[in-house]
């Protein structure tokens, strides 16, 4: 021994004067010489002294003891503390459990106490594969060889912590503490997320296997750039800690330390399996965090688990879902009917998709369906993208089609107070019946169903609802052919003779043209185009939906006189309008659009929108005038299309259309479509979009009426506008009434009465204004040459009119 003492001296003495960075670089050298590539030595020793003819074989015989006495001869005031931080360096790596245990054995005779674990866990080593060598076995060593329990940072080992690991194999008091040290945990994760992630991994496997909670709730008090190694954990355990009937008590800890971990776990657990939600819905009560949890799981899951807590009276599901609509508007909307769709899907289609849930779920799932239904059509105002309006009443139809008990509270067309009893649904069928074994017309059977839809008897308005839902829900693909001609007769009826109206006949458009989409060889197209032939002349209700047919090169190439039909019906409307609105021509249209766009989406209110129009209207840029005027065309030719949006975006065109009119910013043949347009919405029923729509653009200008009285009478006529609102038909009445007062007063103050003559000239040129036979603009010009006339009578006139 005294040999190897003499040569380890002069070994050292190569180096003189000993420093820690060089006792570092050395101890380095000999931890290698544990293991059989000498090479790796010598190039590391070279670098170190500039001599590779040194003998290394020497060096292999060294125990920590001969080292430290060695190194205490020649250097005694050495911090071997300091010489374990500076292990970093390049060529520093634990090649085996020998390696490591003659590392441990050096500091432990060097006799300073506790190995300093800021040396390994305090900073990410700039040799990281080094780092990651000493970790590896210095996690799984017995505590009398290195331990972690003195680490400044670790899990309190409380009576809390030890009921979470009384149940596994692990026992705390004997280990070496790894895993309670957060230091470590930190150093991992930020090693797994610096191109280490799979040794960190192979590390991490024996904690996941045998005190998973332990190792989750450590990794529960880490934070890093992107906590990969913490979602890994969490994903992993969570799923197995639900499957604990004592669970609520980890989850608890691991919600008061981070909740967002324990989300991230229970989204992938959720994920694996469907039934882990009742067992998390039980924790979740048991603990008392059920309301925070569902504001902040993310909305797939958090629309399932209100389901199923709803179902099990932990909360209220109206309420709840009106205050997520209220706060996240489109985003959550859209993911209520994402849930709807899967909860009803074709179970063929359920059996693939990851959120397929036990027949148990799937009951309640659907028992709620009712009140996702309910409380989304309420809150269908809310929404700005027209096309989850579209989808909410697809799926709305679609749902009242495979749950014929359904008791809906929407829908003016389709829902009723009553269900569809068994003896509803055979009469519609016998109807059906009918009509394809050729005993009654469509005609005929067009007649029955008018009549059905206006009767005064609850059973007949359900026996058409119930029809129109069949029909709507329908999947004519497998028709035969002569059954399927005649759907699509019946089905292009019903537009035709406008027994379907509102959100029904967006649907029923919208299938017609999903099927002219289909491939020409299909019998979907088949039905698209029989269907489409029985309303064709209704299309120049809607241009927009018209432009989407037209531009089925298919339909222009097989049905070029139905496409020649439709074009020049729109050609005659055009030239109809032609002299009262500007051209539109794509450039401009496309600019208006833009505008439009900005108002809808809130980037333009509507004052500012107003403001712009006036500027547009006076300026004297020709560019500028036909952009106004291409708006002005496009808001009134879209009129009744907005029947289709919804309610939010209904509510904006309304104030903005009301507007215009109470700017003055509409004249003449234009201001007369726009009042026409208002008061044919309110001949809708009180219920439907159009009704909403009109009244809406009324509020805008109502203190404008009184200069048109015979219209304002024309409004207080309709019933259920005065039922409805009878606030706003009290105010044109006392508007009509103070008028009234007002030209018996100033007739009063006249010359006597007028003649009767006189005055009933003056009657008739009012009557030609209101119907539109004299514009208000050729009325002032006839009032100015009236009051300069030298002729008494004209001159009579005009007081009558000024009035």
């Amino acid at each position: 021994m005294q040999d190897n003492i003499l040569h380890c001296q002069e070994f050292l003495s190569l180096f003189l004067p000993l420093d820690e960075v060089t006792i570092a670089r050395i101890v380095g050298v000999i931890v290698r010489t544990q293991s059989d590539d000498k090479s790796v030595h010598s190039k590391f020793l070279a670098d170190l002294c500039g001599n590779n003819t040194l003998d290394l074989s020497q060096m292999t015989d060294w125990d920590a003891d001969t080292l430290i006495y060695a190194t205490k001869q020649l250097a005694p005031e050495l911090n071997w503390a300091t010489i374990m931080e500076n292990l970093d360096h390049e060529g520093f790596y634990i090649p085996n459990e020998a390696a490591f245990y003659f590392l441990m054995s050096v500091y432990k005779h060097a006799g300073q106490g506790h190995f300093p674990l800021r040396a390994i866990c305090g900073s990410i080593w700039k040799n990281a594969e080094g780092q990651i060598s000493l970790l590896k076995y210095a996690v799984s060593a017995p505590p009398e060889v290195f331990t972690f329990a003195h680490s400044g940072r670790q899990l309190s080992v409380l009576q809390a912590y030890v009921d979470v690991v009384n149940d596994h194999k692990v026992q705390i008091e004997h280990a070496n503490h790894a895993w309670l040290c957060l230091d470590l945990l930190e150093v991992l994760c930020q090693l797994a997320e610096r191109d280490h992630a799979s040794s960190v991994r192979s590390i991490l496997e024996h904690p996941l296997k045998y005190c998973p909670e332990v190792l989750l709730l450590g990794m529960a008090h880490i934070n890093t750039a992107s906590n990969l190694l913490q979602q890994e954990v969490s994903s992993a355990v969570i799923p197995i800690l639900l499957q604990n009937a004592d669970a609520s008590g980890m989850i608890v800890h691991l919600w008061h330390v981070n909740p967002y971990i324990l989300l991230r776990g229970l989204v992938d657990a959720l994920s694996i399996d469907p039934e882990n939600m009742s067992r998390f819905l039980a924790a979740c009560q048991e603990i008392k965090i059920l309301s925070p949890i569902l504001d902040m799981i993310p909305y797939p899951f958090g629309v399932r688990l209100a389901a199923l807590a709803s179902c099990k009276g932990h909360i209220n599901l109206e309420k709840w879902l009106s205050s997520n609509l209220n706060a996240y508007k489109d985003a959550f909307y859209e993911e209520c009917i994402k849930f709807l769709k899967e909860v009803h899907l074709p179970a063929q289609v359920v059996t693939s998709n990851h959120f397929c849930s036990p027949n148990a779920l799937r009951t309640i799932y659907s028992e709620a369906s009712s009140t996702f239904l309910k409380v989304l059509q309420s809150h269908s105002g809310l929404v700005s993208s027209p096309h989850l309006s579209l989808e909410m009443d697809k799926l709305h139809v679609t749902y009242m089609g495979t749950n014929s008990r359904f008791k809906s509270s929407g829908s003016a067309d389709l829902s009723s107070s009553d269900y569809y009893s068994e003896d509803i649904e055979a009469e519609a069928n016998l109807y059906f019946h009918q009509l394809f074994s050729g005993q009654v017309t469509n005609d005929t059977m067009i007649r029955m169903l008018a009549h059905l839809k206006e009767s005064t008897e609850k059973r007949e308005q359900a026996i058409f609802r119930c029809m129109i839902v069949k029909l709507l829900t329908e999947s004519f693909a497998k028709y035969p052919v002569r059954q399927l001609q005649m759907s699509a007769v019946l089905f292009g009826s019903l537009i035709k003779n406008q027994l379907i109206t509102d959100h029904t006949l967006g649907i029923a458009l919208l299938a017609v043209l999903d099927a002219l989409h289909k491939s020409p060889s299909t019998n979907m197209y088949v039905f698209g185009v029989g269907a489409l032939t029985q309303f064709v002349d209704r299309l120049i209700e809607w241009p927009d939906y018209v432009s989407l047919i037209l531009k089925r090169l298919v339909l222009r190439g097989m049905h070029s006189e139905l496409v020649v039909f439709i074009e020049q019906a729109l050609a005659r409307t055009s030239q109809a309008h032609a002299g009262h609105c500007p051209a539109v021509d794509e450039v401009h249209q496309a600019k208006a659009g833009l505008y439009f766009n900005q108002l809808f989406s809130g980037q333009l209110t509507n004052d500012e929108m107003i403001e712009m129009l006036a500027h547009f209207k006076e300026s004297t840029d020709n560019r500028e005038r036909a952009i106004f005027g291409c708006m002005i065309v496009l808001l009134f030719r879209e009129f009744k299309l907005f029947a289709h949006f919804s309610k939010r975006v209904l509510k904006i065109y309304a104030v903005f259309t009301g507007s215009l009119i109470k700017n003055q910013l509409i004249t003449n043949h234009t201001l007369d479509i726009a009042l026409q347009n208002v008061l044919d919405s309110l001949h809708e029923p009180a219920d439907s979009k159009m009704f909403y729509l009109g009244i809406r653009v009324l509020a805008q200008f109502v203190d404008r009426m009184i200069e048109w009285p015979h219209y304002c009478n024309r409004i207080v006529q309709i019933s259920h506008v005065c039922s409805s609102h009878p606030e706003l038909v009290a105010f044109v009445e006392r508007g009509l009434s103070r008028v009234s007062q007002a030209h018996a007063s100033q007739s009063s103050a006249a010359d006597g009465c007028y003649a009767n003559d006189i005055e009933a000239e003056a009657t008739l040129h009012f009557q030609q204004m209101f119907s539109g036979q004299l514009t208000s603009d050729a009325v002032i010009q006839m009032l100015a040459q009236l009051k300069g006339s030298t002729d008494n009578r004209q001159q009579a006139i005009f007081p009558v009119h000024d009035c």
